[in-house]
């Protein structure tokens, strides 16, 4: 009897042992489960302010492009979360990566209302200008800002339909033979390097580039292929005239049916979704 009685009495301290141990196991799953709740509210709230963040600004940039009949806005692309209330509001975003924005950017894109924490280079060509927290929202002259030329480093960026990347602003515009693409531009004496991203699905025609006004001298790549893998960039020289700061120049873009190709069943489809100018010197 005695040793059943300290039998069980071990069993009853075993137990009184155990039972702090399962405590422990079941505050310290608590906590875990707590924890993991924690960080998927604050993370939550980190999107929820990552998204909204530009809303105030979105309306006050609505108000004044409505003021000013204006339908397409250099936007910040790291605010490109408030994309949708300007688009529900009728205004296309352009949006913009580069803290220092060329003129001539503005008048390539159509885009006479530009919202930027900077924007000082442009103060010539500022028509209006408004605050909103950290921004401004400048209304620019187009007009002359087309006739500004780029200087180094400068790059023009003409964003159309980058699959993959985001939404398309318009459906990839097709080039046809007897309807190259013509960009214009106002440009002084130099070394520029000009890229396209540029298909054709049908895998029938070599790129052709041309310049009014200056030359190309190297092209990285003529075939075109079925998608675009990398974009096709042309060095080009634009000469120097009588005056110097301001040249027109054109760039043509088109394409000639490759040989072997002429009998094809399907004709070309040349269509491209991004093309930007750089100046190199």
């Amino acid at each position: 009897m005695i040793g059943q009685s300290d039998r069980a009495k071990e069993a009853v301290d075993a137990g009184a042992t155990a039972q702090p141990g399962r405590e422990r196991w079941g505050l310290a799953i608590e906590a875990a489960f707590i924890l993991v709740v924690v960080v998927h509210v604050a993370a939550a709230a980190l999107v929820y302010r990552s998204q909204h963040r530009g809303d105030q600004l979105a309306e006050d940039t609505i108000a004044v492009a409505q003021r000013f009949q204006i339908d397409r806005v250099m936007w910040p692309a790291v605010l490109r979360g408030s994309v949708p209330k300007l688009l529900a509001a009728g205004i296309t975003p352009v949006l913009n990566e580069s803290p220092r924005v060329p003129a001539q950017e503005l008048a390539v894109n159509n885009t006479p209302l530009l919202v930027t924490e900077r924007g000082g280079h442009l103060d010539g060509l500022t028509t209006h200008n408004e605050r909103s927290g950290t921004y401004n929202l400048r209304l620019i002259d187009i007009q002359s800002a087309g006739a500004r030329p780029l200087q180094a480093g400068e790059s023009i960026v003409k964003e159309i339909a980058r699959p993959y990347i985001f939404s398309p602003l318009d459906e990839s515009p097709k080039i046809r033979r007897t309807d190259p693409l013509r960009l214009p531009f106002t440009l002084s004496g130099g070394s520029y390097r000009f890229s396209i991203d540029i298909m054709d699905t049908n895998q029938l025609t070599s790129l052709t580039i041309g310049v009014k006004g200056g030359a190309v001298e190297s092209l990285s790549a003529r075939k075109l292929g079925v998608i675009v893998f990398q974009p096709t960039v042309a060095s080009i020289r634009v000469d120097a005239n009588d005056d110097p700061d301001r040249a027109n120049v054109e760039i043509t873009v088109g394409f000639e049916i490759r040989p072997g190709k002429e009998t094809g069943k399907k004709g070309p489809d040349v269509r491209f979704h991004r093309w930007s100018l750089e100046r190199v010197d």
